[in-house]
């Protein structure tokens, strides 16, 4: 098996990539989100003149921003968690504990992803629409649900095998990079 950095094997080092490819293109879509929302309100309240679609791009960006975004920002530890009462237990039993909510939050996420996917697939066979100023396939924006609840449920897998493995700093952190 062919290895990368630090040992790493080349699956997790694209796995790596494609997570920060994608935060990447969720914080360009968020960038632009805020130039053309800024835009409209500049010519409706200056001008008058209102765009007719910045609002449905920002619908279509948010979905997209936020699905790509989700397995970085869980990767980093951005993800809010309750610690209120797992802080009284053990180290042990807290280690454990996470283990079995990264697994069960991975279960979720694929079913997630799977009835979304299946949604998204019947909105493509059916040639759907969207109902707003632009008139795009439906599929478009509804695919960035299943993709990202795919990479999703893949790095709560990740978390769970780091934290299995009683390395709480990847798990918290990264997949591997700490």
């Amino acid at each position: 098996m062919m290895t990368g950095a630090a040992g790493r094997g080349w699956l997790a080092i694209a796995y790596d990539a494609l997570v920060d490819g994608c935060a990447a293109a969720g914080c360009l879509i968020f960038v632009g989100m805020s130039v053309w929302v800024s835009y409209d309100v500049v010519l409706r309240y200056l001008f008058a003149a209102p765009t007719i679609w910045a609002d449905d791009l920002s619908e279509y960006g948010l979905i997209w921003g936020t699905f790509l975004a989700a397995p970085w920002v869980l990767r980093s530890g951005g993800h809010v968690t309750v610690e209120l009462l797992i802080n009284y237990l053990p180290a042990e039993s807290r280690r454990r504990l996470a283990v079995v909510v990264a697994l069960l939050c991975a279960v979720i996420c694929a079913l997630f992803a799977w009835q979304t996917a299946l949604t998204t697939i019947e909105f493509y066979q059916r040639n759907m629409m969207m109902a707003k100023v632009w008139r795009i396939p439906l599929w478009l924006p509804y695919l960035a649900i299943p993709v990202g609840s795919a990479l999703l449920a893949v790095e709560f897998l990740v978390r769970a095998s780091h934290l299995a493995r009683g390395e709480a700093a990847q798990a918290k952190a990264g997949t591997g990079q700490a």
